[in-house]
């Protein structure tokens, strides 16, 4: 499919995707994933900020208007303040699945659900589905092409830069829209994406917002370029667009390489803990080693040996003082594996943080780098104990209990 026109060839991937194209196993994953964005949704509900963003996002569009839309906490307001409000509830407690740099789940899903539920037509299941595989594939496509380097070196958050693209593909699909339009969409999308990294070292909450903030923005986008406001139609690869603005090491060929053959968007991880998704694997194999052959011995020190994602500055934060912060820190977040039983969510609150015992043992926690792949999450962890006795623990990543191919 590829021609270098990499823009308009994701947009004619989304315009003809129909449902008979899907893959067997992502088809089957697609309804849990659902699931489990809408769990991450009710958790998210309750997290203040996200009543903080209802208070706000009433006063401005108040409590609808002639077409009432609920939100996913119940909350009735316009379509554009129900999309932002699902998007944050997603985003909000850092449990929502992700895949390649990129946040489909927060980024696509919510809009869609309000978008589909206000059409004066029936959507079907199998509509949904497809419409939402193509959001997912676009926004995982773009976030492959324009790397890590987006946020670890530039500072861009992910889903507030490639979402609003994705959710403009998506609802294109879901109307039919040819590759023309969809591909306008896409460039008119772009000119809204923006987000910051500075939240990881201060105590703000524009993290969990930014979920929020472009899924409405990418729904606007599509409806304009179908009304004739037209946007770049090369806006990816165009000399002044979006990989050569965000990506200091864009790939462009991965937009499309192997485009409707290999589903760049199977690689999602869905979460288990509700923390950054690059600590996933090493979290979940203290837990599940604990679980197998638990301690009871005071815990001298904690090293991990890993790729250098989780090596990354950003990772490093050995006394974090909010949440956020601590679920953006690889040593708080191996120092509660150790420590505590982590299999409630909420677990992860203001008093985790400080914990004084989860805090000592984070600012003790050495990380080694052994490997050289940006892709490895993986690694083995070395525990050791007042005894002088240690476990090391290999950390590989199963699969996610109830995805299609790890149904058990």
């Amino acid at each position: 499919m590829a021609s270098g026109n990499y823009t308009m060839d994701l947009a004619k991937f989304a315009a003809s995707l129909t449902s008979k194209a899907l893959p067997k196993s992502l088809y089957g994953s697609l309804p849990i994933l659902v699931l489990d964005i809408v769990t991450a949704m009710l958790t998210g509900m309750v997290q203040p900020v996200y009543k903080s963003s209802t208070e706000a996002l009433t006063s401005i569009h108040g409590n609808g208007g002639p077409q009432l839309v609920a939100a996913i906490d119940g909350t009735e307001t316009t379509i554009f303040g129900a999309m932002y409000l699902n998007g944050i509830a997603a985003g909000a407690f850092q449990i929502e699945h992700v895949v390649l740099n990129a946040h489909p789940s927060s980024s696509v899903l919510p809009a869609l659900l309000v978008y589909a539920s206000t059409r004066n037509t029936t959507t079907t299941g199998e509509d949904f589905l497809t419409a939402l595989a193509a959001g997912y594939e676009v926004c995982a496509r773009i976030g492959l092409a324009s790397g890590a380097s987006v946020q670890d070196e530039r500072g861009f958050h992910n889903p507030a830069i490639n979402g609003q693209l994705a959710a403009a593909a998506a609802v294109g699909n879901l109307l039919g829209w040819d590759a023309e339009t969809i591909a306008s969409a896409m460039g008119v999308a772009a000119s809204s994406s923006g987000g910051l990294v500075a939240f990881q070292t201060t105590d703000a909450k524009t993290n969990q917002i930014h979920p929020g903030h472009g899924r409405p923005l990418g729904i606007e986008a599509a409806l304009m370029a179908r009304a004739g406001v037209t946007g770049p139609p090369d806006v990816l690869e165009n000399e002044m667009g979006f990989l050569h603005a965000f990506s200091p090491e864009p790939n462009a060929t991965a937009l499309t390489d192997q485009l409707g053959d290999r589903w760049d968007c199977e690689a999602t991880t869905a979460k288990h803990y509700p923390m950054h998704s690059r600590f996933q694997t090493l979290v979940s194999s203290i837990q599940d080693y604990k679980k197998k052959d638990p301690w009871d011995k005071e815990v001298k020190g904690v090293t991990a040996y890993a790729g250098p994602r989780l090596l990354r500055e950003s990772h490093q934060i050995a006394h974090p003082k909010t949440l956020d912060q601590a679920q953006y820190s690889v040593l708080f977040c191996l120092a509660a594996a150790v420590l505590l039983d982590l299999s409630s969510p909420f677990i992860f609150n203001n008093t985790l943080v400080g914990n004084e015992a989860v805090q000592k043992l984070s600012g003790e926690v050495i990380m080694e780098q052994v490997y050289d792949d940006e892709r490895t999450e993986g690694g083995y962890v070395v525990v050791s104990f007042s005894d002088d006795s240690t476990v090391n623990i290999t950390a590989t990543y199963s699969g996610y209990t109830g995805l299609y191919e790890n149904p058990d």
